[in-house]
């Protein structure tokens, strides 16, 4: 068997990350690294990203994911590898459909369906419509108030990250932009899979937190949180170097669920990519502790996510002037 591994290469973070090892055909071996973990739990960009990776070495390099629809089971340990099965439901001329399931210890953690395309960066039929970035967004040099939530935390090591005080964009309507950041990667990166990779990576940067706010709640409102299914759509490729606007509008908070929806931008505008994630938010009365809602069995992911996505004191966020 060919390895996928390239260990005679110096590799940045994230590559590193993706860098599957081959188990058997179509089953991978995936190692989170404890420079990215945020917490004793596997951050859900983690696990979308590496199977966005186990996808991709599995159809030909033209290949590029397109869309991408998971459903977060439990939750993973970021200390322990994962085992990561890919199944191929079809190979078409232009699209190919892939199944994965990543499993730890036995256990299936997520299971996503990908679908890759031929066609991502083709002419087609000549049209082109893209929702434009929000207008009035304060360039990254400017200096703009911030609200640090995920500044500093592991998991954005390998960005120069910034996150909006939102406050000026919201109005307390659905649709609002409620959580704004932007992050540039910093690590050298020339493989277009490895970029579609970091895409997924960044499409999980807090949306639960953007979904909570619709009803106003913050990262330190006591309750149950976490992660239920998530959506992403590549339009465009990215470039490394160049900083990218996520930008996260909750539409829908009912029956202690919360749907998000957001977008990715180049910094020149260029719409790259659409995410969508539904979100578990039991908020409780502290007062009434038996009112409390039931935990939901991967509830201690968003737990840690809140709770360690933070900078230590005395830690220098990145991208702080």
């Amino acid at each position: 068997m060919v390895s996928v591994r390239s260990d005679s290469v110096e590799l940045g973070l994230l590559a590193r990350l993706v860098d599957l090892e081959p188990l058997a055909e179509d089953v991978f071996l995936g190692r989170p690294l404890p420079e990215l973990a945020p917490s004793p739990r596997m951050y859900g960009g983690t696990i979308l990203a590496m199977a966005t990776r186990a996808a991709q070495l599995t159809v030909g390099p033209e290949q590029q994911p397109h869309a991408l629809h998971s459903l977060f089971l439990n939750g993973a340990d970021s200390t322990q590898p994962v085992q990561i099965m890919v199944r191929r439901i079809n190979d078409g001329r232009s699209f190919a459909a892939r199944q994965i399931d990543v499993e730890q210890n036995d256990r299936r953690m997520c299971s996503v369906l990908l679908s890759l395309t031929s066609t991502l960066t083709t002419a087609g039929s000549g049209l082109a419509v893209e929702m434009p970035m929000r207008p009035g967004v304060p360039a990254p040099d400017s200096g703009f108030a911030r609200n640090p939530v995920m500044e500093g935390a592991a998991s954005t090591r390998p960005f120069d990250f910034l996150e909006f005080d939102v406050r000026p964009f919201a109005t307390g309507s659905p649709h609002d932009s409620t959580r704004m950041i932007w992050a540039r990667v910093v690590e050298p990166v020339a493989d277009p899979a490895v970029l579609s990779c970091i895409v997924a990576y960044m499409s999980d940067f807090g949306a639960t937190i953007a979904a909570r706010a619709l009803v106003g709640a913050t990262v330190a409102t006591p309750g149950r949180y976490a992660s239920l299914n998530h959506s992403l759509w590549w339009h465009r490729p990215i470039a490394a170097g160049r900083w990218l606007l996520v930008d996260f509008r909750p539409i829908q908070a009912g029956s202690s669920r919360g749907l998000v929806t957001g977008t990715i931008h180049d910094q020149d505008g260029t719409h790259v990519a659409t995410i969508a994630q539904e979100a578990l938010m039991q908020l409780a009365d502290p007062t009434h502790p038996a009112t409390a809602p039931t935990r939901c069995p991967h509830q201690e992911v968003l737990d840690d996510h809140a709770r360690h996505h933070r900078a230590a004191p005395g830690q220098k966020r990145r991208g702080a002037p």
